[in-house]
Order: C-alpha cells, then structure tokens, then sequence
C-alpha cells in the first residue's frame, strides 16, 4: 500500500490524469494543468505532513517503550 501513497506515484498519476483530460478537452488545457499542478502540491504536501506525525509518533512510541523496561 505505501507504494501507492509515494509521492513519485501521486505525483506521476496527477500527471496521467491531467494528460487524459487535456486530450478530452484541450481547448481547457491551460486550466487542466493549472488544476492538476494545485492538486498534486496539497497531495505532496498533505504527504510530506502525515509522513512527519507518522515519524515522529514512531519515535515517541519507541522512547515510551525504553521508559518502560
């Protein structure tokens, strides 16, 4: 699964996604790729986010366990 959640992988799918829609519609190209840009910078940053909290929750559940022996 954290394949699917990589940021190369979003990043790539936004991209296949724009690139479809654009051959839909391209007389909205400029919109579409306006569109898909923002999109894949609040999924990378939302990412980059939840891989920090993950992180650091990681850390502080491993100090928790040495606190404890």
């Amino acid at each position: 699964m954290s394949r699917y959640l990589s940021r190369k992988f979003l990043m790539a799918l936004a991209a296949q996604i724009g690139a479809l829609v654009v051959l839909i519609w391209p007389e909205h190209e400029v919109t579409v790729m306006t569109t898909v840009e923002a999109v894949a910078a609040l999924v990378v940053s939302l990412g980059s986010a939840l891989g920090y909290v993950a992180a650091e929750s990681s850390i502080d559940r491993k100090r928790a366990e040495e606190g404890q022996r």
